[in-house]
């Protein structure tokens, strides 16, 4: 059978494994280092590249080769239909058409097929999202072994003691601890409160106590702006902005594409609108593409909190 390339997590060599030995353990021939290989490699294709978690240390597993497939083809589409678009808008006696929703959407359910234009006295500027938000926000640093430091993710609460997280953040470790953002104590991290592997959602219980992110019930339309909280590459309490640039349906899921930055350290983050609210959870990034990161809807995160 075809190999799959999967990333060392210790120096990130680039290594074929073969798909036959999904579920076992693997060795890096660059450093030594020894690791699991996911069942889930079973499902990848096996050739062209695949996104990278967001998370950055773990191999790609069932979601980004999805998201690598609603790349390629509909983007051409996108174009043409940008170029279609901006014909029909420019005939006599035609208008622009209003947001139509994303079909398959949880987050629009019922909503009639178009998108409200935003309340403009409800928006808050950068400044007041930040400082709105930042308290809420938190680092997850995973251990293993005898307190080697495996990676580190981004979260939020969302409810008293009660943190949300990407599922894929704690694969490989067993433990770790939890860092309010701006803060130097260090929180133990309890246990797994609810999961759900196929949506790479997680709650967690810790010791430690911050507001709760409100989670919007508001409609999501292409062209919205976007903010995105958490510690990329370690860099703690990193804000940054962008615009909803599509709704991708795969499958039966269906995720954000936004143009704000997403990198290692950022998974789990909270992304919000122009309220500081959270409308999805950061989750993945397309390295070898342009501002091309994906969000998990917050309607997923409210449904694991029934």
């Amino acid at each position: 059978m075809d190999d799959v390339v999967l990333k060392c997590p210790e120096c990130g060599k680039r290594l074929g494994v073969p798909v036959e030995s999904a579920g076992g353990t693997g060795k890096c021939s660059g450093c030594g280092a020894t690791f699991e290989i996911p069942l889930a490699i079973a499902s990848l294709p096996r050739t062209g590249r695949t996104p990278d978690r967001a998370q950055g240390k773990m191999p790609v597993g069932g979601l980004p080769w999805k998201l690598g497939l609603a790349v390629g083809l509909p983007l051409c589409l996108v174009l043409v239909a940008l170029g279609v678009y901006a014909v029909r808008s420019r005939l006599p006696g035609r208008q622009a058409a209003r947001p139509v929703e994303s079909a398959g959407d949880p987050q629009h359910e019922g909503s009639g097929g178009t998108v409200a234009p935003p309340a403009v006295e409800d928006s808050l500027t950068p400044q007041q999202i930040a400082e709105a938000a930042l308290p809420s926000v938190v680092m997850l640093v995973i251990l293993e072994g005898r307190d080697r430091r495996l990676s580190v993710a981004s979260g939020f609460f969302v409810d008293e003691g009660v943190v949300a997280t990407n599922y894929h953040v704690m694969q490989g470790g067993r433990r770790g601890y939890v860092k309010l953002v701006g803060e130097t104590d260090r929180h133990e991290m309890g246990p797994v409160l609810k999961r759900d592997e196929e949506r790479d959602l997680l709650l967690l219980k810790v010791d430690a106590r911050a507001p709760a992110l409100p989670l919007s019930d508001r409609p999501v339309a292409v062209g919205d702006k976007v903010y995105v909280l958490g510690n990329p590459e370690g860099l703690e309490g990193t804000f940054s902005e962008g615009i909803v640039s599509a709704m991708r349906t795969l499958e039966r899921d269906t995720f954000i594409q936004i143009t704000a930055p997403i990198s290692p350290g950022s998974s789990g983050g909270p992304v919000l609108n122009d309220r500081a609210e959270v409308i999805g959870i950061a989750v993945a990034t397309v390295r070898e593409g342009q501002n091309l990161n994906f969000a998990i809807p917050v309607s997923y995160l409210k449904a694991l909190l029934r």
